[in-house]
């Protein structure tokens, strides 16, 4: 039997589509911690980095359910380029909706 790769176990979630996504756009407010164990639970959609730790949870852990109530697609396709993820979970939301690829770094 072959090595078991962790990495290639994990099952990424997606929405059926980017207009799915129809979550807040602007504001603070509370993720529950299943999806965000930073330091701080709180986000804060005005700051840059707050934006794309959560994107960058929400994305690789979040069920579709939760994709669609937290993400907004807007705001995804606008910060895609800066979220640092799994290079699979990326491909297959890439390879999902390719107008998150048209903003990725060559």
């Amino acid at each position: 039997m072959g090595k078991r790769i962790y990495a290639n176990a994990v099952v990424y979630e997606h929405p059926k589509s980017l207009a799915d996504l129809m979550g807040p756009a602007v504001g603070t407010f509370e993720l529950p911690r299943t999806l965000y164990w930073g330091p701080e639970s709180t986000v804060d959609l005005a700051d840059p980095v707050d934006v794309q730790r959560m994107y960058q949870a929400v994305v690789r852990i979040g069920t579709a359910a939760e994709q669609t109530r937290w993400l907004n697609g807007r705001v995804l396709i606008g910060v895609w380029s800066n979220l640092v993820l799994p290079r699979r979970c990326a491909g297959e939301w890439e390879s999902r909706f390719p107008e998150l690829r048209a903003t990725s770094n060559p």
